[in-house]
């Protein structure tokens, strides 16, 4: 077999070197070349936890209304105060990491309830997180980094798992692609090592593969998942625009002369019908007053 099958692309070289920029700002463990995990502080996650479970307990309440298919938790106007608190404690994590300098754009994050079972509406949908895909293939920019926190619940037998990449790939592979477009190269990728505990958060790089993946009796899931946009000589596009707060506004979210996010829909009404509308749209109002007590 010849030796050049296994030559090192440039691509995946300056995915490394890209990566290792932005790992260097924070401790670590290194998962693989493009994944590392790092263990949050005890008192940034009790916050995070404690804001994303209110965010989760308040749309339990309304019956869950406000999940895609995905398990997506949209922002409605009924949880407005629980959201704007569970976007700051998000910032503060990252804060905590040392990024906060090296942002470019903070994606609104995921909060998201993988439910023991995949969701029937989930099933047949070809965007579903139950398919191998990499973020960069809904188009999120290739200076992006993907961030995934486990909150609570099964994280043991109901997770995310990563795979390695071949070390030849090509810079095409960030261009969008269907998800099914992975059930041939998975063969010739190897599952990471798992390290999806509470209390720690994963970083891969935007080009890294990875899956939700149910083991037999697995229970429910609460986690958060959001690509990172770092900075860079680069143009955002509308799909970017469209779901993202700059570095000024959400280090000012709850606070005097700050922001704060507004939904546009209350619980009930149906998101994507509209082109103007999208699932979790905000709108960032200025205000003159502590919104939000903490």
């Amino acid at each position: 077999m010849s030796t050049l099958l296994f030559k090192v692309s440039n691509f995946i070289k300056n995915r490394e070197k890209l990566f290792s920029n932005i790992t260097k700002n924070f401790k670590y463990k290194r998962i693989s070349n493009l994944v590392v995990c790092h263990k949050i502080n005890k008192y940034i996650f009790n916050n995070l936890y404690k804001s994303a479970n209110l965010f989760f307990q308040k749309s339990k309440k309304y019956n869950f209304v406000n999940m895609t298919p995905n398990g997506k938790l949209v922002p409605k106007k009924e949880i407005e105060k629980e959201y704007n608190n569970f976007i700051k404690n998000y910032y503060e994590l990252i804060k905590s990491m040392n990024l906060h300098q090296h942002v470019k754009m903070y994606i609104f994050p995921v909060l998201r309830f993988k439910q023991k079972n995949i969701n029937k509406l989930n099933k047949t949908r070809s965007t579903r997180s139950e398919l191998p895909h990499s973020d960069a293939w809904a188009g999120w920019g290739s200076n992006s980094v993907l961030i995934i926190i486990p909150i609570s619940g099964d994280i043991k037998n109901n997770k995310v798992v990563f795979f390695d990449l071949p070390r030849n790939l090509k810079k095409n592979w960030l261009l969008k692609k269907r998800y099914t477009d992975s059930k041939e190269l998975i063969k010739k990728c190897n599952v990471i090592k798992h390290h999806f505990k509470i209390a720690y958060v994963c970083i891969a790089d935007i080009s890294v593969l990875h899956v939700t993946k149910r083991l037999k009796k697995s229970k429910d899931r609460l986690s958060i998942d959001i690509p990172l946009m770092m900075k860079g000589n680069y143009k955002l596009n509308k799909f970017q625009k469209s779901d993202a707060i700059s570095p000024k506004k959400i280090s000012l979210l709850s606070k005097k002369n700050g922001y704060y996010l507004s939904p546009y829909l209350k619980m009930g009404q149906i998101d994507g019908k509209s082109a103007k509308i999208l699932p979790s749209s905000v709108s960032t109002i200025k205000i003159s007053y502590i919104y939000i007590q903490t």
